[in-house]
């Protein structure tokens, strides 16, 4: 593999470290580890923050690469930050190892609405790195502030009947745990939206939801009989 000119830069930023700190920068395996090849923005993140980066041959033993597991990455204030993907519906804490050492406490997490879903952002208590937690959910809609969102029931939620239009309206709450999650129809959702607190945008897309719910359930049951008239 050709060294780029970054390469260069950053092998003499790494003659001039303590021997100390080369020595615990080359036992500790970043989530990161950057080739030969790197170009200017991984060198600039590598030089910001050398603990949480590493490249091919300056601190890590030559021709060695990093065996972290692959996780996507968002980049905020251009640091950029892990994001680990869940199956499941977080019941709790946000579950999962830290890409980082590889352990599992975490610290109070903050959440809010994306259009991929229910995203969480924590610290882990063991290295102190930030991580994010996305849990995969489809959305009709989200409010601005990414407190609240509209969107199709989810599996296993108790409802009245499966064949009335209905939306579930979810909320951020400040604690561990799922979000709180208000399930409304045509009939109840007045009484829903007053008793929850709904702002008028989050009570007017939910009946905009519902309503086209209504459309389609009503279209889908007119199909099915015609389907059986003699």
């Amino acid at each position: 593999m050709t060294e780029s000119k970054p390469y260069g830069w950053a092998r003499k930023v790494q003659a001039g470290r303590s021997a100390k700190a080369r020595e615990i920068d080359a036992r500790r395996r970043a989530v990161r580890t950057f080739g030969k090849d790197l170009g200017t923005r991984e060198y600039a993140l590598w030089k910001r923050d050398p603990g949480r980066y590493d490249i091919e041959g300056i601190d890590t033993p030559d021709g060695e690469v990093s065996s972290a597991p692959e996780v996507e990455y968002i980049v905020e204030d251009e640091v950029e930050i892990p994001v680990v993907h869940l199956t499941e519906p977080i019941d709790g804490k946000p579950g999962g190892k830290c890409p980082y050492c590889g352990r599992s406490s975490w610290g109070r997490a903050t959440m809010e609405f994306v259009p991929r879903g229910v995203l969480r952002r924590s610290r882990c208590r063991s290295c102190g790195n930030e991580v994010l937690f996305l849990e995969d959910r489809a959305f009709d809609w989200i409010d601005d502030s990414g407190e609240w969102a509209v969107g199709p029931v989810p599996d296993g939620t108790v409802t009245r009947t499966e064949r009335r239009a209905q939306k579930a309206v979810f909320h951020v709450i400040d604690s561990w745990g799922v979000p709180e999650l208000y399930t409304v129809w045509r009939a109840n959702i007045g009484a829903v939206s007053r008793a929850a607190g709904f702002p008028e945008p989050v009570r007017e897309q939910a009946a905009a939801l519902l309503d086209s719910e209504r459309e389609r359930l009503s279209g889908k049951r007119s199909g099915l009989a015609g389907r059986f008239r003699r």
